[in-house]
């Protein structure tokens, strides 16, 4: 019991490391997308629904996440230099192959994607309004994306 309790209270410090992180991002972003610089919502997903006229379920796909730029399991940490705000549709889709594409490879495939109105279907904001192109830059991208070499460093 002890044990369970020692646990519980390690794991609510850890999602609010993240979770404080996260939003840091979600300022930082300007609210948007990491990855498809679409709006994204933190706290009351029926607000962010009426003001995008988007049903709940839509609203669903464009909650703030925390996406880890290394995976954990690749030794990615839980620092803020590793973790950006992205919406949850471009989070969990990211992770759905055999192995993850690199940040700025799944960036460019996200914004092509959604140039050509193929990737979630939810352009609250029309592409080309918000200086979206199909290739990524570093002005596109609000922090550092980690190299290779970067990400072998940080699990060291």
């Amino acid at each position: 019991m002890r044990t369970a309790l020692i646990f519980n209270q390690l794991w609510c410090a850890f999602m609010a490391k993240i979770q404080k992180i996260r939003h840091s991002r979600f300022v930082s972003q300007q609210g948007k997308c990491f990855y498809c610089q679409q709006p994204m919502w933190e706290g009351n997903p029926e607000v962010f629904a009426r003001d995008y006229h988007l049903s709940h379920r839509q609203a669903e796909f464009l909650r703030s996440t925390a996406e880890h730029l290394v995976a954990r399991s690749e030794g990615g940490g839980n620092s803020a230099s590793n973790i950006v705000a992205a919406c949850h549709f471009c989070n969990s889709r990211r992770h759905w192959g055999r192995t993850a594409l690199a940040p700025e490879s799944y960036a460019r495939k996200v914004r092509a994607r959604l140039a050509k109105g193929k990737w979630h279907g939810l352009l609250v904001l029309p592409f080309e309004a918000q200086g979206g192109s199909a290739s990524i830059s570093p002005e596109a991208c609000p922090i550092d994306i980690p190299t290779a070499r970067q990400s072998q460093s940080m699990s060291g």
